[in-house]
């Protein structure tokens, strides 16, 4: 944590300190990717790949995606909830197997989580065709 303070004050007001930790947002996301992938906790939206639900979190998916802030962006209040979670439908052409399909779409999604991307060589075309779009 590095420590700042105010060095400007009026006359009669008390000064001020602050603390700034710069590995705060890292830990932060750490935790949110932690809860996702270990119980799903908070995931208000299931991504639905031909069958496997992949549970993430509407707030991370429109930091990092101009699709998803999109799709999430109105100006209603989401109706969606850990409990009621909004489901969207993955649906892609071609003749990528349910798993292959899923693997990519979960790579992607750990990519946002993390900004790691680790795949087989089997599926880095469909990663790369799903990420490009999303």
């Amino acid at each position: 944590m590095i420590p700042t303070t105010s060095s400007t004050m009026a006359e009669g007001e008390e000064r001020e300190t602050s603390f700034f930790d710069r590995r705060h947002g890292d830990v932060v996301i750490e935790a949110v990717r932690r809860q996702r992938r270990s119980a799903e906790s908070f995931c208000d939206v299931l991504l639905n790949v031909r069958g496997r639900t992949i549970g993430v979190h509407a707030a991370v998916l429109a930091a990092v995606s101009p699709y998803f802030a999109e799709l999430f962006g109105s100006d209603l209040p989401r109706a969606y909830s850990q409990r009621c979670p909004q489901t969207i439908d993955i649906v892609a052409d071609g003749g990528v197997d349910a798993d292959g399909l899923a693997d990519a779409v979960e790579a992607i999604v750990e990519f946002i989580y993390s900004g790691y991307l680790r795949v087989n060589q089997s599926i880095l075309a469909r990663v790369t065709e799903i990420g490009e779009m999303l």
